[in-house]
């Protein structure tokens, strides 16, 4: 498992490992969603209710790190427009993750096909949205402080999530 550089008081040390982290996260959550967007009637049932709890526990958490820890601290610096996009993107992702569960749930195969390969694509959207403003944003305007606060308050999230340090 490749860990972002840290000191010996569990501080991220580097702006470049918090990105790459959240875009192994995003990876991991894609993986998941493609997987779903790719399954037939064959694999419904148990496979698709283990990977959507999977992937509703991932997103969830990715989600709310942005939402709740790195986002205020963009916005305190005047980086509102591309929040006010990707927060807006990040309601129609749950959304969207109720209507793709909603499915699974009533057995309609043909919506869960289309609500699947709908998240897929929006959700591969957003990872380029994400690397093309939000990256940047992180790398000119964090102070090193900022960074270490949005890591520890990261790892809680995940933590209450009861996922693992890097999204598997």
């Amino acid at each position: 498992m490749d860990y972002p550089a840290m000191n010996g008081l569990g501080e991220l040390t580097d702006m470049k490992d918090l990105l790459s982290w959240l875009h192994r996260d995003h990876h991991a959550v894609l993986q998941l969603s493609k997987w779903l967007s790719d399954c037939g009637k064959p694999q419904l049932d148990a496979g698709c209710c283990s990977v959507l709890r999977r992937l509703q526990r991932h997103l969830d958490a990715h989600l709310s790190i942005e939402d709740e820890v790195l986002f205020p601290v963009l916005e305190r610096q005047q980086k509102q427009l591309p929040i006010v996009r990707m927060r807006s993107e990040h309601r129609q992702l749950r959304h969207a993750l109720g209507l793709l569960a909603g499915s699974l749930v009533n057995r309609d195969w043909t919506r869960f096909n289309f609500e699947a390969t709908q998240l897929w694509q929006d959700l591969q959207r957003l990872e380029m949205y994400e690397q093309e403003h939000l990256y940047p944003m992180v790398m000119s305007g964090l102070s090193e402080m900022e960074l270490n606060r949005i890591w520890q308050d990261a790892l809680s999230i995940r933590k209450r999530a009861g996922l693992m340090f890097l999204a598997a």
